[in-house]
């Protein structure tokens, strides 16, 4: 499966916004390919702009269980905690 085909496809829906089928894409992408710390950073920044702040947390986590060394996922969730 191709991550970035997923993400483009996630892309396009919310500019459509189109919040619930954007949801669902990420969701869908993840179980297909839940090893991509980058998809987990992408649905993180979604939720985060919906004001789902804790559910955001929950999915820069994950990503970070996947590889602990995603640079990307520990800023944004760094950022995100001081925010909360």
């Amino acid at each position: 499966m191709n991550v970035a085909l997923w993400q483009s496809w996630a892309r396009m829906e919310e500019k459509l916004d189109n919040e619930a089928e954007t949801l669902h894409l990420y969701k869908e992408a993840l179980t297909r390919i839940p090893d991509d710390p980058l998809l987990y950073l992408e649905y993180g920044k979604f939720q985060r702009k919906l004001g789902n702040t804790q559910r955001a947390l929950q999915v820069y986590r994950k990503g970070l269980a996947v590889d602990e060394r995603c640079t990307q996922l520990h800023q944004v969730g760094t950022l995100c905690q001081r925010c909360c």
